[in-house]
């Protein structure tokens, strides 16, 4: 509720005038968020309620007290629903999709979409931070219980439980693909290849951190430092397990070195998330830096060096930014999100018009919108306060599922169109890096900038980064012919650019199925984020970024004996160097490392790849993008070969045989779905990094 600054009455929001005295309204978090009570369940629980009352009950004032209080009270009954056993389970389920199911049987297949976002309100793939809006019981176990640090891949691993259930009754359209479209590149201003580090990243360190070990993961590490640290503890920092990387909120894994002759050291990855804006979060993490580079273990700073982590040059330049300005920033980019949710729900809204149900449901999500927009603009007043600064990302959790809620029920071209309404608003140009196909995974971006003749790239989308790396792989390997420069797992040879870790312990890079027939040789490596303290190095802001990088990647593959007379694909990974950077940013460096690197040879092509919105997402994980970028035309018929085993991922899942993984096709809405969140992710992230440039 909403408290009068002059008589102190709560009421609802209304106009933001007290109805008593006509003074301002105010609103305060709770003292900390851990105090905080609404979960992703009671969210989910409530909104699926309303959509069935507005859309197969013709229910009227929507945004009356009966109705709300109807609302919160199904949401807190269903919630109280113990969930332990498998007639548990059933019992909470069928609240759910009893509504589900009517929502679709009205709706239709024109908004299937919508009826699956529903279902996957609040949906993560991992358990772990607090503040996160995570509906955990959607990842409830058919026999009851969570796994709350299981990663569930989409279409790797099984379809949960709960979600296979509420969408079971959904009837499943036809996924067709589109065919190649091609994007005219559009930098965004003429500084083309100005460079800033990104804000998110993440940092390795090669032990276990006080509370990191095997038996805490499901338990949250609290400031950490060093085993042996005598700082004084902060409990308001803290870090939830989580089973991937790069969402909002601060989180960590924590891995064994397994034995003497393991090939990592034991080690901890921190990962702030947005909280990379705020001061303490980031002093702690230089302090913990500088001790890394203190110390007296020979093995702890070269495992510091090797292991690829932020290092302290990109975190001091952060911190800086941070003191300075890092909460009104933060603040900046919700209310450029509430913009942009308001505006989608308004198309929404206008499109929907001959549907009353759905007219007053999207009425009900526009007066959210006015509540987020009042609390936003109540926590940015208090600037140097944590638990005002971790609210604002309680904020970006629910309007970035409103948002795609909201894009669920247009086109793609539509959400783009109505994206480029909201330019002059921003005061920053933004045109789609993704062409308006609802189900394209190929395309061509052409005349992207490289500091000299403009390049191609082709890009490629898969379900996740990991099915695009063993996809192109085998289609390296198996099709074309190119052996693997194989990577044996050793710590002593741990290198900035050594591939991540999955490809090369008990991954694919440990075994050559080619053999003697091969026609050339692949070469994986990883630009890690400890590129960007080497490129502030050169210059706060470097002209030529991909040429710095290719200056220290070309001795690097020397010292691989390959030989390089030989047709050979480099495969870059660039998941962790890009961060959050926008397309319109980064594309343009990796045209020019490409550049850089093929000048003088005819025997060398590059192919770049991504594990794409894990870091400009909010929360919001569970439509990923593996993204292969082609430089120009590639070897010959790779650029086909892996667009054909892409198609077979999404209708087959990445294991032929595993059918669980077909059901992540969610009705054969899975690839518009990835495309739509993709193209507000590609908007929201140039206009965030307009305004995060102003402070370099």
């Amino acid at each position: 509720m909403y408290r009068c600054s002059a008589c102190q009455k709560s009421q609802r929001l209304g106009s933001g005038k007290c109805e008593s005295c006509g003074k301002e309204l105010t609103w305060e978090p709770r003292p900390s968020i851990d105090d905080k009570e609404k979960s992703g369940d009671l969210d989910q629980f409530g909104l699926v309620w309303a959509a069935y009352q507005c859309i197969c009950e013709n229910a009227s004032d929507v945004t009356g007290t009966e109705f709300t209080q109807k609302r919160k009270a199904f949401a807190r009954k269903v919630n109280a629903l113990p969930s332990e056993d498998e007639s548990d389970v059933s019992t909470k389920v069928g609240k759910l999709k009893k509504r589900i199911d009517g929502l679709a049987l009205e709706l239709g297949a024109p908004y299937r979409q919508f009826v699956i976002n529903l279902a996957l309100f609040d949906y993560r793939t991992s358990g772990g931070g607090r503040a996160r809006k995570n509906a955990n019981w959607l990842r409830t176990r058919k026999s009851g219980g969570i796994d709350e640090d299981v990663y569930n891949r989409p279409f790797e691993d099984p379809l949960p439980h709960v979600v296979e259930q509420l969408l079971s009754n959904v009837p499943p359209g036809t996924l067709q693909f589109d065919a190649t479209s091609t994007v005219a590149f559009t930098s965004g201003g003429n500084d083309v290849l100005g460079y800033v580090p990104p804000s998110r990243f993440t940092a390795s360190f090669p032990l276990h951190l006080t509370g990191v070990g095997e038996h805490d993961r499901p338990r949250p590490l609290r400031n950490p430092q060093f085993p042996s640290g005598t700082d004084a503890t902060n409990a308001a920092l803290k870090f939830g397990y989580m089973g991937s990387f790069g969402f909002s909120e601060p989180s960590y894994s924590a891995w064994n070195e397994e034995g003497a002759d393991g090939p990592e050291y034991s080690g901890t990855r921190l990962n702030l998330g947005a909280y990379s804006l705020n001061e303490a979060y980031l002093g702690n993490l230089l302090h913990l830096l500088e001790q890394t580079e203190r110390s007296s273990n020979p093995d702890h700073l070269k495992g510091y060096l090797a292991y690829g982590g932020v290092k302290k040059g990109h975190v001091q330049k952060l911190l800086g930014i941070a003191s300075r300005a890092g909460h009104t920033l933060a603040a900046t980019w919700m209310r450029q999100l509430v913009l942009i949710t308001r505006a989608l729900v308004a198309a929404a809204r206008e499109k929907v018009d001959q549907h009353q149900g759905l007219t007053s449901f999207f009425g009900l999500l526009q007066e959210k919108i006015d509540r987020m927009e009042f609390k936003v603009a109540q926590l940015e007043k208090t600037a140097n306060d944590l638990t005002a600064f971790e609210y604002l990302w309680v904020q970006e959790s629910n309007l970035w599922e409103l948002a795609v809620l909201a894009a669920s029920c247009l086109s793609l071209s539509e959400v783009q169109a109505t994206l480029g309404t909201l330019v002059e608003k921003m005061q920053a140009p933004w045109k789609p890096t993704l062409g308006a196909e609802e189900n394209a995974i190929r395309e061509e971006l052409q005349g992207v900038p490289t500091g000299r003749e403009p390049c191609s790239l082709h890009r490629l989308l898969a379900p996740t980064g990991m099915a695009a790396g063993r996809s192109l792989f085998d289609v390296l390997t198996q099709k074309l012919k190119y052996a693997p420069h194989l990577v044996t797992p050793d710590k002593d040879k741990l290198h900035t650019f050594t591939p991540y870790f999955e490809f090369y312990i008990g991954g694919i890079l440990n075994d050559d199925p080619v053999g003697p027939s091969a026609k050339g040789t692949q070469i994986w490596v990883n630009l890690s984020e400890s590129l960007h303290t080497d490129l502030i190095d050169a210059g706060k802001r470097a002209e030529k970024p991909g040429k710095v990088i290719a200056s220290l990647l070309g001795p690097y593959l020397g010292t691989l004996g390959t030989n390089t007379s030989k047709p050979t694909v480099l495969v870059i990974d660039f998941t962790k160097f890009a961060g959050e950077m926008p397309n319109q940013r980064l594309y343009p460096i990796l045209g020019q490392l490409a550049r850089a690197l093929t000048r003088n040879t005819t025997s060398l092509d590059i192919v770049f790849l991504r594990s794409n919105l894990k870091y400009n997402t909010g929360s919001l994980d569970r439509y990923q993008v593996g993204e292969v970028l082609v430089f120009n035309q590639g070897p010959s018929q790779l650029i086909e070969e892996v667009e054909a085993d892409f198609k077979r991922i999404f209708t087959k899942g990445v294991d032929v045989y595993f059918l669980g993984a077909k059901k992540w096709g969610l009705q054969g809405e899975y690839l518009s779905l990835m495309r739509k969140v993709y193209t507000l992710s590609d908007a929201i992230g140039t206009w965030r990094w307009a305004e995060y440039e102003k402070h370099w």
